[in-house]
């Protein structure tokens, strides 16, 4: 539902072997949700809603989701400049 309200879509996609979950991209003018196939569907609502829920308070071009190292939750991070490569870190 929220996925319909934001006109977003979500999207299957290999995303490597670095254990990236998912990832928010503004495509187009449309916000697509990328996910890694396979993931849980409690892993998937939690992808989704972290992802788009970091959107909606601070909008970015592209948000990436992690597990964190303990299992205990996900960390979303930002790419300031993707060329550059560094993050800025939200944990959720």
């Amino acid at each position: 539902m929220l996925l319909d309200t934001m006109n977003a879509r979500a999207v299957g996609l290999d995303l490597g072997r670095q254990g990236m979950q998912a990832a928010l991209a503004v495509v187009s003018g449309r916000l697509c949700v990328l996910v890694r196939p396979g993931l849980s569907g409690q892993q998937l609502r939690v992808s989704i809603r972290s992802l788009l829920a970091r959107y909606i308070h601070r909008p970015a071009p592209l948000l990436t989701l992690w597990p964190e190292p303990n299992g205990q939750g996900v960390v979303v991070r930002e790419a300031d400049d993707v060329s550059e490569r560094r993050w800025k870190t939200h944990r959720t």
